[in-house]
């Protein structure tokens, strides 16, 4: 069995690589992902926020710091800052 931080590492690591399968396959197929935007819950309805993370984030100068990461036995939590071509920092 996988643990949370295994789990995290790849998702990170994936996410770094630009692998979408990869970021997927973190995710139960009833996963709820909370997003400013409210809830996404099933790996379809998370598809399409990380196809458009990882498009935004293949474009030059585009870069992520990780702030904080919490893990409590299931669970994760990560704080991460970035900056893009389209959405710099402010």
């Amino acid at each position: 069995m996988r643990t949370t931080k295994y789990v995290l590492d790849n998702h990170l690591k994936s996410f770094g690589k630009g692998d979408l399968h990869g970021i997927l396959s973190d995710y139960a197929r009833a996963a709820i992902l909370f997003t400013p935007g409210g809830p996404l819950v099933g790996v379809e309805a998370i598809r399409p926020l990380f196809e458009g993370l990882l498009a935004e984030f293949a474009k030059p100068g585009s870069s992520v710091k990780l702030t904080h990461e919490s893990i409590k036995g299931d669970y994760a939590y990560i704080l991460w800052t970035a900056d893009t071509a389209g959405n710099p920092e402010t």
